[in-house]
Order: structure tokens, then sequence, then C-alpha cells
């Protein structure tokens, strides 16, 4: 299957980014220490020496992260990338599991969508012009909608839903893609949320629904009993949500180092 190439999603700052990281990501996809699902290539650990590793891929693409900072460790990785005048950015991890899932079971069973709303999946065929109206949603809600050979599924393990009303308008858009080499010890791991609903359409339990069906969707194509998302520390909206999904909080941050030259606003997402 040929990639999609050249189908970058956000704002231009974001879209420079991602252009920027799909070339560094041909290079290193195979390398179980880096990893990515379709924004900025981000290393998979954090260690003692990497770093000044992490500081030269956000050079080169203007951010990278890296993933599950024990807190213990996080104070000293982010005073180091300050000190070398990088803004720095840090989500929380939370994790999902069995239970997770089997709450996604519940919701799907029991929830239903809003009168002429229908949910489909982002395929390799998909129109442009359909994942283009699903980013206008995203960047509403300050998503930032992955590349479209992630989104598609081609890069990575990955799906992407989208409803849209009975005239076609698309209102809302989850998402989960796995982020970590297959050999990684977090591999059989999917990143899931980029929950997104249109302001007109919110109020409804549009990306409860639309989260939990993303979850199964994983489930049944490829096996995927785990995820994880990030969520910045105090977005109370967000931590409810998860909750509610039989997410938990972790001890794990994923820290950013972002490159003020490129990136003036100092993070890549909301």
């Amino acid at each position: 299957m040929s990639m999609i190439a050249r189908e970058f999603h956000g704002t231009p700052t974001q879209r420079a980014m991602m252009q920027r990281s799909e070339p560094l990501w041909h290079i290193l996809k195979d390398d179980p220490q880096f990893c990515c699902h379709g924004r900025d290539v981000q290393l998979s650990n954090h260690t003692a020496d990497n770093t000044e590793l992490q500081m030269a891929l956000a050079q080169l693409q203007g951010a990278a992260g890296c993933c599950g900072v024990a807190k213990a460790d996080a104070v000293q990785r982010l005073e180091y990338l300050e000190k070398a005048g990088f803004a720095v950015d840090s989500y929380v991890e939370w994790l999902g599991g069995e239970a997770c899932f089997d709450v996604a079971r519940q919701v799907v069973a029991s929830r239903s969508l809003p009168d002429g709303i229908q949910v489909s999946q982002i395929q390799a065929e998909t129109p442009h012009d359909i994942l283009a109206e699903v980013d206008v949603v995203a960047q509403s809600c300050g998503v930032l909608l992955p590349n479209g050979a992630f989104v598609r599924g081609q890069a990575r393990e990955g799906v992407c839903l989208y409803a849209c009303t009975a005239n076609g308008d698309v209102v809302a858009t989850a998402a989960s893609i796995t982020q970590f080499h297959p050999t990684h010890e977090r591999g059989g791991q999917a990143l899931w949320g980029m929950l997104a609903t249109r302001k007109d359409q919110r109020g409804q339990g549009l990306a409860v629904f639309l989260g939990a069906m993303a979850l199964l969707a994983m489930e049944k194509q490829y096996g995927i009993r785990q995820v994880f998302t990030g969520i910045r520390e105090g977005n109370t909206p967000s931590e409810n949500l998860c909750a509610n999904l039989g997410l938990k909080k972790s001890e794990y941050l994923d820290i950013f180092a972002v490159d003020k030259a490129q990136i003036p606003e100092g993070r890549t997402t909301k």
C-alpha cells in the first residue's frame, strides 16, 4: 500500500512541524528508541543521557517529546531543557487497560448517537476533502490531527473516526494510533484521544461515544488492549472524560522541548 504523502494538518506552524518530521520519521522508524503517531518524532523512553538527543530532535522539527518520564526525573529534565533555551510543555499520562475496554462496550451498548448523526472511519481511499473537514473540527477544539499516513492507518496501526450530520457536515472526531515500535515494551499500546466536537454539537455526549468507538475499533481491527493519552495538569474536563471511560492517571509524564524560533507559541497542542 502506498503512503499518503504531503497531507498535513493544523495551523501553518503545526503543518510546518509535520513537514519537517515526516522525512525524519522515515529515517528513524525502525529504531525502537524513537516513536511517532504522526506529529513529531519522539523519544520512546527517558534515560539519563538522552536529553541532548531530544534537543536535537526539537531543533530539527520544531518540537520533540520524550515519553514516560517518571515524576522524580521530570523536574531535572524540564530545568535542563529550559536552561538550554527551549520552551517546555508536559502532559500527565493516563493509562487504560481491560477495564477501559469494558467501559467502552457499556457506553456503546447503553447510549445512542443523536438523530441524524452517522459515524465513519477514515480509510486509505477517503477523499482528502473529508479529512480536511475533520481537521477543521479538530482545530476548533485546539486538537492537532496527525498527518494523513497515520490517520489513514498506513504508517502505524490506527483508526480515526468522524461523525457527520445527515447533510454530510463533519461535527466530531476521535482517533487512536499505535505510537511505539512493535518490539518496544509499549509496542502493544496505542495513543488514544484526539477528541473534538463542533461547538454547536457539544453537550450530546459525542466525544465519549466516539472515544468509546475508537477504543473498540482498535481492539477489533488490531487486537489492542492497552491505551494511553496525555492530559495537561489541571485540564479537568479531559480528566473527567478519561475517568468516565476507565482510564487512570499515572505517575509518568510526556515532556516536550519546543524550539521557540520555529514554534513561537511554545506548545504544539492545547
